[in-house]
């Protein structure tokens, strides 16, 4: 056996047995092998705590989303922004949806392309109501995640949806904005 034979080290690269740590330079750079390998645990340790972590936002995320949105459609609204004067500290009745949403949403205004592609969703919505109760505006709050659900959802509130007008602390019809889920669902059979 030659010299230093059966002494060999564990770290070569390939079959040239070239040690690891001493790379062919690489227009002036270390190889990113050599780099690599030249990583020690506590940068390791770092990428495996900073993935975990960003796991665990995502995670985070997705539990706390649904209950923000519970936590906004059950908030009172208990008062108007932009109110003035002595009314405006005064407590106010909310308004009352008077639609049969049931009546309001049917199958037949599901969109087609969605009905054929069989998607479902459930879209929440901020509408404007005036004083007489009507629906003058809305805004998708939370998307079903396709357009065109999301699009018939706020044009049949603002045709077909109805309030009891909300009431200022003196008892008149006033402005208010309320939240409406509607979830679109495909009837089986």
């Amino acid at each position: 056996m030659s010299e230093g034979a059966g002494e060999g080290r564990a770290d070569v690269d390939g079959p040239l047995r070239r040690p690891i740590s001493d790379p062919v330079p690489l227009a002036g750079r270390r190889s990113p092998i050599a780099t690599a390998h030249r990583a020690g645990m506590p940068e390791l340790i770092l990428l495996f705590v900073g993935g975990l972590a960003l796991v665990a936002l995502v995670l985070l995320a997705f539990l706390i989303a649904p209950m923000l949105e519970r936590a906004i459609q059950s908030a009172p609204l208990n008062a108007r922004p932009g109110s003035e004067g002595p009314d405006a500290a005064l407590p106010f009745a909310k308004a009352r949806l008077r639609s049969d949403l049931a009546e309001v949403f049917t199958e037949d205004f599901y969109p087609a392309a969605a009905k054929r592609a069989g998607i479902e969703g459930r879209t929440a919505v901020s509408l404007s109501v005036d004083h007489t109760g009507a629906v003058t505006d809305c805004k998708v709050r939370v998307s079903s995640g396709n357009a065109e659900i999301d699009a018939v959802t706020c044009g049949l509130s603002v045709d077909r949806v109805r309030y009891d007008p909300a009431r200022d602390g003196a008892g008149r019809p006033t402005a208010s904005t309320e939240l409406l889920a509607v979830r679109w669902q495909l009837n089986e059979g």
